[in-house]
């Protein structure tokens, strides 16, 4: 019998140090990485901005539209009519993905896009998503439809001033912040040189 506790305390211990690298990867796993972003999206001072389109030309030219209206009031870019012009190309499409169960029902999830290209290269630098809400009224699906080109513009923000992006699951982004304080004094004197 006072073997068999031998051997039963010896598991114990033995149990707990086999599981110390494991939790040591798990709690490096959880550590927030940096991530070193294309400098083009910091510097860049001029835009062109492309519809991608949509299956139906209306909440095309919408989301063109209120994307275009939140980069000029965010008075960042120079926008430009034409992409030889400009140093970013941000290219804008509304897309349904079409999902099958097994059951035989299916479901869509509507969602806007942006693809960031470098005009110069034609190199795709980054990809944003955000996800659109659903809606059974019309006026609900525009409201939803804005508010997912309104995280779009808040992502542009994060890129440009080297924030981190928010999470999808926010349905209120706050205000980006610029990480580095320097950059953020550089984009003021910037924007004031503009005015």
């Amino acid at each position: 019998m006072s073997c068999r506790k031998h051997k039963f305390f010896f598991y114990i211990p033995a149990a707990l140090l086999a599981l110390l690298p494991c939790s040591a990867l798990i709690a490096n796993a959880q550590a927030p990485t940096s991530i070193t972003r294309p400098t083009q999206l910091q510097t860049a001072k001029t835009v062109f901005v492309s519809n991608a389109g949509y299956v139906d030309n209306h909440y095309s030219e919408v989301i063109y539209n209120e994307f275009r209206d939140g980069l000029t009031k965010w008075n960042h870019y120079q926008l430009e009519g034409a992409p030889g012009q400009a140093e970013l190309s941000l290219e804008l499409s509304l897309n349904v993905l079409a999902g099958d169960v097994t059951n035989g029902s299916s479901f869509n999830t509507t969602f806007v896009r942006l693809d960031i290209r470098d005009v110069k290269t034609g190199i795709l630098l980054w990809t944003v998503v955000e996800p659109m809400k659903g809606a059974f009224r019309k006026k609900t699906g525009e409201k939803n439809l804005q508010d997912a080109v309104d995280r779009i513009v808040t992502d542009v923000k994060s890129l440009a001033l080297n924030a981190p992006l928010p999470s999808n699951d926010d349905p209120n982004p706050t205000d980006v912040k610029s990480t580095n304080e320097s950059d953020h004094k550089n984009k003021k004197s910037r924007l004031s040189e503009q005015n």
